[in-house]
């Protein structure tokens, strides 16, 4: 059986922030959709740094510190913050394939 990242209450807990996220983004400045979803991301991460496979914890935690450090830049640097957003889903997979692959010769 698969391990468990999230309970229900936690589950429901996540999934009424994305709701609530997307009905916020109609009326909200444009940069807070992303700063939402960004949010979850390091919401998620959270998780995984909890209950993650023990090998992974402390990506998980370096990640999660980036994302928690650089998405705060949306307040001040609004052209630092995009190109963060825009970079962020190729570092992700980039980390997250190099962290697999070196999983895969342990």
């Amino acid at each position: 059986m698969a391990e468990r990242i999230l309970n229900e209450d936690e589950a429901l807990a996540f999934l009424t922030y994305l709701a609530s996220s997307a009905e916020l983004t109609l009326t909200e400045p444009d940069l807070y959709g992303s700063f939402r979803l960004v949010d979850a991301a390091s919401r998620l991460l959270s998780y995984l740094t909890e209950r993650g496979s023990s090998p992974r914890l402390e990506l998980y935690r370096e990640l999660k510190e980036t994302i928690d450090r650089k998405k705060v830049l949306m307040m001040w640097d609004k052209e630092q913050y995009v190109e963060f957003v825009r970079e962020l889903p190729g570092d992700l997979a980039k980390q997250l394939m190099l962290d697999h692959k070196a999983g895969d010769t342990q």
